[in-house]
This record gives C-alpha cells, sequence and structure tokens, in this order.
C-alpha cells in the first residue's frame, strides 16, 4: 500500500492506493510515534472507535512528500500543520514549517531583546543664548570656534546640532578664550561650520513663579530660535533627580526649603500638553518614584544635604510605558516657585533616539 500526503487550506488529505482517503482537521491534529508507527488523528485519544478516525501509517508506504524516516514524517505533518497559521486577535501568524505555540491565556510567547539604538543621557536645562560655530571641528576636538560667546561661561552646557546630518551632541563649558570654546568632551562627529549651538543653564535652582514660570526642557531651546527643534524623535525612559542643600532635608520640605506652593510640574509638549505630575515636597516626590534617598553630610559615604531620585518610565515592573518625544515635541519641567535656597537643582534624562 502507498499513502500520498497533501496539504490543503485546513485539512491533510491521506489518499491510499487502495483508494481509502481519509481528511484530518490541522487544527486538532495530533501525532504519536510508537514503534515503527506514526498514528495520525483529531481525537485526544489514539484509540479508533466509531467516532475517532486513526491513521496508522509508516513512512516507507508514504509516496509524497518524500521522507527518508518517521520523524521526517511527523516534521512534514507538523509542517503542513503549521502551514494554516494561527490566529491570534486580528492577527494570522504561520511560517509554513514551525508551529507556533500559544500560552494557556490566549498570549504569544515572546523573547525580549534590548535596543540596538544610540542611547541618550542629558539635562534638563534652561535655554538662554544661541550662536553658530564660525569653522569645522574634526572627531575628537575639544576646543570650537563660534560666532558669539554672549552667556558662554564655565559650566553652561551646550548642544550643537547639525539640521543635515541630523547628529547632536551636549557638552559641558571648561573655558572660553576669545571665540573660542573649550568644552569637557572630544566632539563625536565632524560638525560643519554653521553649525547651531544653544547655550543652557542646568542648575534649575532658579525663581520662577505661577505667573512667571521658568520652563526647562530636554531639547534646549522652545522653537523660537533656530534650529527650530532637533529633528530627532526620543524615547525618554527614565529622569533623574539631584539636589544639593546647604541644611539638612526632610519628607516636609523641599530639599531643605519649605514645601513649595506651586510645585514643579513635569509635561510633554506635542502641540498640545499633557502633564505629567506636579511635586511640592521631598515626600510628594518619594510617592511618584519611591527610589528618592535623602542625603545628610554627617552620614558617611554622602557629605551633603540635598536627595537624588529615580523615577522609571519603562519596564513592565515600572511603568510599561516610555514618553516618546516626536519631532518639535519636548519634556518640560515647570518651576513655579523660588528655588534659590536651594545650592543646586538638576534633573537627568535617560532614553534613546528612535530609528525609523
Amino acid at each position: 500500500m502507498s499513502v500520498i500526503i497533501s496539504d490543503q487550506a485546513n485539512s491533510i488529505e491521506f489518499l491510499c492506493s487502495t483508494g481509502e482517503k481519509a481528511i484530518l482537521d490541522k487544527d486538532n491534529l495530533n501525532i504519536k510515534k510508537k514503534g515503527r508507527w506514526v498514528y495520525v488523528t483529531n481525537a485526544d485519544g489514539f484509540v479508533r472507535t466509531a467516532d475517532n478516525y486513526v491513521i496508522k501509517i509508516n513512512y516507507r508506504e508514504v509516496t509524497s512528500p518524500s521522507v527518508a524516516s518517521n520523524d521526517e514524517l511527523i516534521t512534514a505533518l507538523l509542517g503542513y500543520k503549521a502551514s494554516s497559521g494561527y490566529t491570534v486577535g486580528d492577527v494570522r501568524i504561520t511560517d509554513g514549517t514551525h508551529v507556533l505555540d500559544i500560552e494557556s491565556n490566549g498570549s504569544m510567547p515572546v523573547t525580549l531583546q534590548d535596543q540596538t539604538t544610540p542611547t541618550v543621557i542629558t539635562k534638563m536645562s534652561i535655554l538662554e543664548e544661541t550662536t553658530t560655530t564660525t569653522a569645522p571641528v574634526a572627531i575628537g576636538d575639544t576646543v570650537v570656534a563660534v560666532t558669539s560667546v554672549t552667556g558662554i561661561t564655565a559650566g553652561k552646557f551646550l548642544t550643537f546640532f547639525d539640521p543635515a546630518s541630523i547628529r547632536f551632541m551636549n557638552a559641558e563649558v571648561i573655558g572660553v578664550a576669545s571665540l573660542n570654546v573649550t568644552i569637557d568632551r572630544p566632539f563625536d562627529f565632524a560638525y560643519p561650520s554653521g553649525s547651531y549651538v544653544d547655550v543652557s543653564e542646568t542648575n534649575l535652582a532658579v525663581a520662577g513663579s505661577l505667573a512667571s514660570p521658568i520652563i526647562a526642557g530636554v531639547r534646549n531651546n522652545a522653537g523660537a530660535v533656530p534650529p527650530p527643534g532637533i529633528d530627532l524623535s526620543m524615547d525618554v525612559t527614565r529622569v533623574m533627580f539631584h539636589c544639593i542643600a546647604d541644611s539638612a532635608c526632610n519628607l516636609t520640605t523641599f530639599g531643605n526649603i519649605a514645601a513649595l506652593t506651586n510645585g514643579i510640574s513635569l509635561r510633554k509638549r506635542d502641540g498640545d500638553y499633557y502633564n505629567i505630575f506636579n511635586c511640592k515636597s521631598n515626600g510628594e516626590l518619594k510617592e511618584i518614584m519611591y527610589d528618592l534617598d535623602i542625603m545628610a553630610t554627617g552620614t558617611v559615604g554622602q557629605g551633603e544635604d540635598g536627595f537624588f531620585g529615580r523615577l522609571t518610565f519603562a519596564g513592565q515592573n515600572k511603568m510599561g510605558v516610555t514618553v516618546r518625544l516626536a519631532i518639535n515635541e519636548d519634556l518640560e519641567l515647570f518651576i513655579q516657585d523660588d528655588l534659590t535656597d536651594l545650592t543646586y537643582f538638576g534633573i537627568t534624562v535617560e532614553g534613546s533616539i528612535v530609528r525609523p
């Protein structure tokens, strides 16, 4: 006896040389190998009854497809079964060869893999001035010539941006000599003459008010001066808080000053606005991030009063989301009280560039 096995849309057909034909449904196909036989059925058990059709076959009997063993026969049958695909929600999945196992709750098994897009670790800052480069720089340079050094002093935060290549870089100013600025890290790209340079302040211990808030951003420009925005999208996964004070802090204060009246407010600007949080005290900051550590001068290994905090958006054990900043969008901090009695207040933003 010879058998031809053929793949149908939703079933598998077994045609014997004797003329007997059996058609088994793919979705309910069960296969078992025992001894020199392969058993195939649509039921849970492999006992043939009036209601349970069981095919008993050996690979030597199979004329088509060509198989060299019972294991190859089983592989071929599983391939036929997989070719019908699986529907999960509105998505149908198949590769014609492998069987996709679905979890008991209907979810798909996944393998998590880290991204390989460029990381971004930068500081929120307050834009103060903008200028341009007057000469190209080479990779590895640490000195750059600019059109104007107005507002550029040691400690200021610079953003270099070339709109042609859509490359940007942040650096801190070490020194200024005439129109030449020395930065604290080597250039990682050959920025051409005419590249934009934004000058910003990263110490957010400034005097804001509810009527006139001071706004710090990630992109370092508000769109009012060129460039209108670094033309890249990024995903913000975490924001880190750093506060230095000159006296002890506790959960009722903000840093070491009295709890704020109006608070610091984080929002996303994307044409519309989306408020993320408002906090007025160290205790309220701890409520939203938990990972907030109040530092004390007399504590070994700390040496200063203040706090460090970590608010993480991404990760299934956190909020499970990222804050995506598309082109011309920004993450902004509204400073609505006078924070000048703090020695330092800064926020570091972590994330990655979004590649198409």
